[in-house]
């Protein structure tokens, strides 16, 4: 999960902030069909490109760094309605509410779930369409981590486990800064778009939570660790 945009099985809460304009990230769209619920709406689309687009990274990416290959998500990619009570619940909650303005990785099945009505819209109108980038490149952080299960360190603390998928998710968003990707394109000011929203994410400085990810220094530093030193200095 991400923070205040985050909550509940490693996920992510919308949060207010300043409109900033719509410009495009997207090169090439990728088709949402793939994509468990998806009603093929333009954030679907834009959420469907992110993920493919990441896991096209980590397949390049963990075998070079890390020395294993990458494995699809098992239990695949789910996009939810929560604005419409007869949807069914997504994995690993018990009704659509719970997952109302996030999104999150379901490690116990292995899936990626968003909220494609409270959450990815209102990030893409205040934030921009990285940030969207940003919560989907963080989710996959936390499937990236399931995959590295053994290899990491052993730390109980919540807040590593949330601060070492926003490090992947600078990793990769390095990766598409530098022209490695085919689908997408970002720069400098997207980046900053991103922080912008992970800011926003963080846990303020009163909470103390059950469920914490970080304050703002954590989860922004250990995005720009990713970034700027690359995946292989967010398991050190």
């Amino acid at each position: 999960m991400l923070g205040l945009l985050l909550v509940g099985s490693s996920g992510c809460a919308a949060v207010g902030g300043t409109p900033v304009p719509a410009d495009t990230v997207v090169r090439e769209t990728v088709d949402p069909s793939f994509v468990f619920g998806t009603d093929s709406s333009s954030v679907d689309q834009l959420a469907a490109t992110a993920v493919t687009d990441v896991r096209h990274y980590w397949e390049r990416t963990m075998p070079r760094v890390f020395g294993r290959e990458w494995t699809d998500l098992d239990g695949g990619f789910f996009s939810v309605d929560t604005a419409d009570p007869a949807n069914s619940s997504p994995p690993c909650a018990d009704e659509v509410t719970e997952l109302s303005g996030n999104a999150y990785y379901c490690a116990a099945v292995d899936a990626v779930v968003w909220d494609r009505a409270a959450l990815l819209p209102v990030l893409r109108a205040h934030y921009g369409q990285s940030a969207v980038v940003l919560v989907l490149a963080h989710e996959l952080g936390h499937a990236v981590e399931q995959r590295l299960d053994g290899s990491l360190p052993t730390r109980p603390d919540p807040v590593f486990v949330e601060t070492t998928a926003d490090c992947f998710a600078g990793s990769y968003f390095r990766w598409v800064v530098d022209g490695g990707s085919a689908r997408l394109a970002m720069d400098g000011e997207d980046v900053e778009d991103a922080l912008r929203a992970l800011r926003a994410f963080a846990d303020l400085p009163e909470q103390h939570g059950s469920d914490p990810h970080g304050n703002a220094r954590d989860r922004t530093g250990a995005f720009r660790r990713g970034y700027t030193a690359g995946p292989g200095e967010c398991v050190s």
